[in-house]
């Protein structure tokens, strides 16, 4: 009973540490390029120290991955749950999950933001597509593929809606995730 006692607590206790980790390389985020942020600078901010930081990660680049994992691993959960800011747990509609792809990508805009106006978002974007990809190769069966290799259509499609998302926070998330969803399924609709 001793030793589970102890394990909880350690396990609350790197639970806790990872925490301070991530919210100090999102707040660096928001505010430095990545190309910037050096390992000192999080364990700075998170105030601890480097042997702590690397007891949980190796590089800033898993620190990266392990952010888009956390924040993709919710957003393209196979159970859609009720949100704060917007509910399509109820449906099944390639439509709205898109917009509630979005609305995610919105509730973590200065983390978004960040990677995808610098020029070394490649760890951020190739996880980004690899999630979008699986996602998408599940859900859309394309109908018109006039002997297209279906995996090429794929990609466009995926492609697509990456660069939607790019243009999107160009232009400061002005539309609503409704308004961007319903272009985009537009855009891609002779396709699926």
């Amino acid at each position: 009973m001793k030793g589970d006692t102890m394990n909880n607590k350690l396990d609350r206790r790197s639970q806790r540490t990872r925490k301070l980790i991530f919210e100090a390389f999102n707040e660096l985020l928001a505010k430095n390029q990545y190309s910037k942020i050096t390992v000192q600078s999080i364990i700075h901010r998170a105030n601890i120290g480097r042997t702590t930081f690397y007891s949980h990660f190796q590089t800033k680049d898993e620190l990266l991955y392990e952010s888009c994992k956390m924040i993709f691993e919710h957003v393209f959960a196979e159970k859609v749950l009720v949100e704060a800011t917007h509910d399509f747990s109820q449906s099944s509609d390639f439509k709205d999950y898109i917009t509630h792809i979005l609305y995610h990508l919105k509730d973590n805009k200065k983390i978004i933001k960040s990677m995808l106006k610098f020029e070394d978002s490649g760890v951020f974007m190739n996880s980004f597509k690899e999630y979008i990809h699986k996602y998408f190769s599940n859900v859309i069966q394309p109908v018109n593929t006039n002997n297209i290799d279906i995996d090429f259509i794929n990609n466009h499609i995926v492609s697509s809606f990456i660069q939607a998302i790019r243009w999107w926070f160009h232009h400061n998330l002005k539309e609503s995730p409704e308004k961007v969803a319903n272009s985009y399924i537009y855009m891609i609709n002779h396709l699926i």
